[in-house]
């Protein structure tokens, strides 16, 4: 892993996170001593069931990177959409995958890729297939209570 991109990822990250601040409330190493494990706080876009929550990501960068995409996580809770692991929170995303990954991407893209997919999930590539199955057939109504209910009991673990 080259030690010099990340220290230039981490100051990328520090300048231009004001300009997402309604995106991303932070991104950051969990130690600045060791760049190779963050977290991020994206926010819940707006006309989608997950507005008005935030939720925590963990981004684990191997030794590969960046050549190689980072695993990324989400945390803290179950959550529920189609193209995340319900119970471990594993993110089904084409740039996290080796065969689509490219080096000039960086975290910051990787968060805002996530926060994408929050507002437009891919039913083709689901891991939670109930979810998937509910917006193919577009019950939007079944699709939104069902994530409002996880999202507003999230003690349920």
């Amino acid at each position: 892993m080259s030690e010099r991109r990340l220290l230039k990822e981490y100051q990328v990250v520090k300048k231009e996170l004001g300009n997402h601040k309604n995106i991303i409330s932070s991104l950051e190493p969990i130690d600045s001593d060791d760049l190779t494990n963050w977290t991020a706080t994206i926010l819940g876009p707006p006309n989608t069931p997950y507005h008005g929550h935030s939720f925590d990501l963990r981004i684990h960068l191997t030794p590969e990177y960046p050549l190689k995409p980072p695993q990324v996580t989400f945390s803290a809770y179950k959550m529920p959409h189609c193209n995340i692991e319900f119970k471990t929170g594993k993110i089904c995303l084409n740039i996290l995958d080796n065969a689509n990954w490219s080096p000039v991407w960086n975290l910051l893209t990787v968060v805002l890729a996530i926060y994408q997919l929050l507002s437009d999930p891919v039913t083709d590539s689901p891991l939670n297939i109930d979810l998937s199955n509910i917006l193919k057939i577009k019950d939007t109504s079944a699709y939104y209570g069902l994530i409002e209910y996880y999202l507003n009991n999230k003690s349920d673990k």
